[in-house]
C-alpha cells in the first residue's frame, strides 16, 4: 500500500503544488502531470460552458449501467474497483452529452464539408530505387505473372515490404496531398504509373475504397474531432498556468484511467531501483544518457527474469506469429467453381485473372490475394484447409457459407527465432508480470483514504489565506440560467484517444444523487489563488461552484424555516386536539356521578 505523505519538490510552487503520494518530479518525468492538468482544465471548462449555454449533462440510470457494463469488460480498466469504474463511466457519459449538446446540430454540415477526406482507403505501395527494375516489376504485376504482395515482399525497399506493400485502411485525408491526388484517380485494383517519391520509383494500387457514410460511428468521430479542436484552442494556454489543487489532483488520479499509468510507472521504477542495487546488475562500461541507462537497466532485468523462457515461449506462440500469403476464389455456383479449379490446376489461366473475372470475395479486384496474415487471425475453417498445403499448391474445394471456395498458398512466411521475436516475447512476459503486480497494487489502493490529505490541504490553504479569485460582474447582468446538472466528486471528464476510424466508447447516462459529496469537501470547493480558465471564459459570472454552494445554503435555510413552521403547526394542532378531548370527557364524568 502506498504511504500517505505530503511532498514539496519545487520551492517556486510550494504554496499550491503539494501532493499526497504524488511527488511532482515523478509526475513530470512520467509525463503524467501535464495530462492530469489538461484533463482537469478541460473538466472545468466544460462545466462552465455547459452551465452558461444550458447544455444538459444529465443521464439516466439505464444509460449509466449499460456503459458501466461495457467498461468493466475492457482490459484497460481491469482491476479497478466499482468507485473508480463509476467515475470513469460518469465522465464519459457527461463528455458525450456535452459534445452532443454543443455540436450535435453541426454534424451534417461538417460531414458535407469534409466528406471527400473521410473516405476510407486501403492501398498497396512498391518502392524501388532502380528505374529499370521498377519498370520490369510493373509489367510483371500488370500481366498477373506475380502478385503485388509477392513482388513487394521480395523487392520493395520501403517500410511496407513485410506487409506485402499494404497500407490502411485509413482516411484519404491522412495521405500526403500529392499521393491522395494519385489515389483518387484510380479505380479499385488499378495500378498507377511510376512516380518518384523520396528518391524511389514508387508504384501505387488502390485496393479498397469505402465512401464515407454519415452513420452513428461517423457521427461520434465528428463530435470527437470538433471537441478536440475546441479543447486544443481554449485550453492550450490555460493548462500551463492553471494552479494545482492538491486534493483534486489526488482524487482525479485515484478515480481515472491515469491511475493505471501512474501505478505501472511506480512499479517499474521501484523494481528497477531494487535491481540496480542488486549484485546481479552489471553496470554499463560506456557513458550513457539517463534514458539510455534506464533502457539498459530495464533490458538487463527482463533478460535475467525471463530470458530462460524465451525459446519455450517461442515454440508455444509460434503458430500465432507464423504468416501466410494466399489467393482465394469464391463463387456461388459449384460447377463454375469446379471449372475454375480445373483451369488453374492445368495452368490454363492465372488464378489472379480468374479471381478478378469471377470471384465474389472482397479481394477479387486485386487478384484474390490475402495477406501476409497471421494464421491466428484466420477462421478455423480457413486454417484447416491451408494446413499441409505447400507453396503454389491448391487446397481442396470446400463450401463456405453459401459459396464454394478454394485457396492457393502463394508463400509461407514462418516466424524465425531472432532478436526481434526475442524482444517481442520479453515484452509479452514482462507485460503479463506487470499486469499481476498492477492488480495487487490496485487492491491495496482501495483502502486508501484521502480525507487526511484534504484536511491538511484545507489547513494549508487557510494558513496562507487563500480565497477564491474575485470576479468582476457586469453592472447590469443577464439573469443566470438554471443549472442543468448537479455536480459530484466524479464530475471530471474522460476523453479517450480516438483512432482515425472513430472507435470510442458509446456514451450513456445516470442519476448520481447518491454520489453527491459533502458541501464542505475541499475537493468540491477547492481554494485557488488564480484560475485563468475562469477569468477567460466566465469573466461576467461567479464561479459555478461558489454559486451552487450559496444556492444550497439558501435552500437549506428555507428548508429549515419550513421545518420549524411545520413543527410549530403540528404542536399547535396536537394541543388543540388535547383540549377538545378533555372537554368531551367532562360531560361523561358528570353523567357517571349522577
Amino acid at each position: 500500500m502506498m504511504e500517505s505523505c505530503l511532498e514539496v519538490s519545487d520551492p517556486q510552487v510550494s504554496d499550491t503544488q503539494l501532493f499526497s503520494n504524488l511527488p511532482i518530479d515523478r509526475l513530470q518525468s512520467w509525463e503524467l502531470l501535464p495530462e492530469l492538468l489538461r484533463k482537469i482544465a478541460i473538466e472545468d471548462l466544460i462545466e462552465e460552458v455547459a452551465y452558461l449555454e444550458s447544455i444538459d449533462l444529465n443521464y439516466t440510470l439505464v444509460e449509466f449501467d449499460d456503459l458501466l457494463t461495457e467498461i468493466k469488460q475492457l482490459s484497460a480498466f481491469e482491476g479497478m474497483n466499482l468507485g473508480q469504474l463509476s467515475a470513469i463511466t460518469e465522465r464519459e457519459l457527461k463528455s458525450q452529452k456535452f459534445k452532443q449538446g454543443k455540436w450535435g446540430t453541426e454534424i451534417e454540415s461538417y460531414f458535407t464539408e469534409h466528406q471527400s477526406g473521410l473516405d476510407s482507403v486501403t492501398i498497396s505501395i512498391l518502392q524501388i530505387t532502380d528505374a529499370a527494375l521498377a519498370q520490369e516489376l510493373f509489367f510483371r504485376i500488370e500481366s498477373g505473372e506475380e502478385s503485388f504482395a509477392e513482388i513487394a515482399i521480395d523487392y520493395s525497399e520501403g517500410k511496407y515490404a513485410e506487409t506485402g506493400g499494404t497500407l490502411g485502411p485509413l482516411f484519404l485525408r491522412e495521405l500526403a496531398p500529392p499521393i491522395a491526388n494519385i489515389i483518387t484517380q484510380l479505380k479499385i485494383g488499378q495500378l498507377s504509373s511510376l512516380f518518384q517519391v523520396d528518391g524511389c520509383y514508387t508504384l501505387f494500387r488502390l485496393d479498397q475504397l469505402s465512401p464515407a457514410r454519415l452513420d452513428s460511428r461517423m457521427e461520434r468521430f465528428i463530435l470527437d474531432e470538433l471537441f478536440t479542436n475546441w479543447a486544443n484552442e481554449h485550453v492550450a494556454a490555460a493548462e500551463k498556468t492553471a494552479p494545482i489543487v492538491t486534493d483534486r489532483i489526488v482524487y482525479y488520479l485515484s478515480r481515472s484511467e491515469l491511475l493505471i499509468s501512474y501505478l505501472q510507472q511506480l512499479i517499474v521504477e521501484e523494481t528497477l531501483a531494487a535491481w540496480e542495487t542488486s549484485s546481479e546488475y552489471v553496470a554499463p562500461t560506456a557513458d550513457l544518457t539517463p534514458q539510455e541507462r534506464k533502457a539498459d537497466l530495464f533490458q538487463q532485468y527482463k533478460r535475467k527474469q525471463w530470458g530462460h523462457l524465451l525459446k519455450s515461449h517461442f515454440l508455444q506462440y509460434k503458430h500465432q506469429i507464423d504468416r501466410v500469403l494466399f489467393s482465394i476464389v469464391q463463387v456461388p455456383d459449384l460447377s463454375l467453381a469446379q471449372e475454375l479449379y480445373a483451369q488453374i490446376g492445368e495452368q490454363k489461366h492465372s488464378i489472379h485473372k480468374l479471381a478478378v473475372a469471377h470471384s465474389q470475395h472482397d479481394t477479387a479486384k486485386n487478384g484474390g490475394i490475402v495477406g501476409p496474415i497471421g494464421l491466428a487471425q484466420l477462421s478455423l475453417l480457413i486454417q484447416h484447409h491451408l494446413t499441409g498445403v505447400t507453396a503454389k499448391q491448391l487446397s481442396k474445394l470446400f463450401k463456405l457459407d453459401d459459396d464454394y471456395v478454394f485457396l492457393r498458398v502463394e508463400r509461407w512466411l514462418p516466424a524465425q527465432y531472432n532478436e526481434q521475436h526475442e524482444q517481442m516475447l520479453l515484452d509479452r512476459l514482462f507485460a503479463q508480470w506487470l499486469q499481476q503486480q498492477l492488480r495487487q497494487r490496485l487492491d491495496d489502493t482501495h483502502a486508501i483514504s484521502f480525507t487526511p490529505v484534504i484536511e491538511l490541504v484545507d489547513s494549508h490553504n487557510a494558513n496562507n489565506n487563500y480565497s477564491p479569485i474575485p470576479v468582476e460582474l457586469d453592472p447590469d447582468p443577464e439573469p443566470d440560467p438554471e443549472p442543468t446538472a448537479s455536480l459530484s466528486p466524479t464530475s471530471s471528464f474522460f476523453f479517450p484517444k480516438v483512432s482515425p476510424s472513430g472507435n470510442v466508447i458509446q456514451s450513456t447516462t445516470r442519476a448520481h444523487d447518491d454520489l453527491e459529496p459533502a458541501p464542505t469537501s475541499s475537493f468540491f470547493f477547492p481554494q485557488v489563488v488564480e484560475n485563468p480558465i475562469s477569468t477567460q471564459f466566465v469573466s461576467e459570472h461567479p464561479h459555478r461552484r461558489s454559486r451552487i454552494f450559496v444556492e444550497r445554503i439558501i435552500a437549506f435555510s428555507v428548508f429549515f424555516c419550513l421545518f420549524l413552521v411545520a413543527e410549530i403547526g403540528l404542536m399547535h394542532w396536537l394541543d388543540s386536539k388535547k383540549v377538545e378531548l378533555t372537554n368531551q370527557s367532562e360531560p361523561d364524568s358528570r353523567s357517571t356521578v349522577r
